[in-house]
């Protein structure tokens, strides 16, 4: 396989109080600049359905990863979007990085919102994870991260490689970077 081009950008949820930044006039700038990266792979977090929509309808030629989804409305997700003339979509899910994985909309750990990962699996030998963890607390992060390392060792095939992108809410020398394990 020939390298793939990925991009992963926080969106910022549709706050209408952001007066001039609204997501109404940052849409279309954002398209336009995820597309002029000629991505394979775009990982967007933060969205709520809406703007999954709207971005999905400005990435032109890519496809978003959300057929496994049911939607919560009021909830932020993270989002993948592929080229289907470089990748060939197996499989996809969403796992809650909470003490019920496979419950949709469960949170844990003093998590300030359900927190997520959306996952692809690529007929090209590649597991893509994309990921949003909690914003307020490093120990929140590290026990949502310790339920994401647990969850991939499930998922992934042996020889598969994988793709971990994502908004951590975390700096480099957090405890998250330090390692969940």
């Amino acid at each position: 396989m020939r390298k793939l081009s990925v991009v992963s950008s926080n969106i910022r949820y549709d706050e209408p109080d952001d007066d001039k930044f609204r997501w109404e006039n940052r849409r279309d700038f954002l398209a336009s600049t995820l597309l002029d990266a000629e991505p394979d792979l775009v990982a967007t977090q933060e969205g709520k359905r809406p703007q999954l929509r709207d971005i999905s309808a400005g990435l032109s030629g890519l496809v978003c990863v959300d057929m496994h989804r049911s939607w919560l409305e009021t909830l932020m997700y993270p989002c993948l979007f592929y080229n289907p003339i470089r990748l060939t979509l197996q499989e996809s899910g969403d796992i809650w990085l909470s003490r019920s994985p496979t419950v949709a909309g469960s949170s844990s750990f003093g998590s300030l919102f359900p927190r997520l990962c959306t996952w692809a699996r690529f007929d090209e030998g590649l597991l893509a994870i994309n990921v949003h963890l909690d914003n307020s607390s490093s120990e929140t992060r590290l026990q949502q991260s310790r339920v994401l390392v647990e969850q991939i060792a499930l998922l992934r095939r042996d020889h598969e490689s994988v793709l971990l992108m994502g908004d951590f809410n975390e700096s480099p020398q957090g405890a998250v970077a330090a390692g969940p394990c």
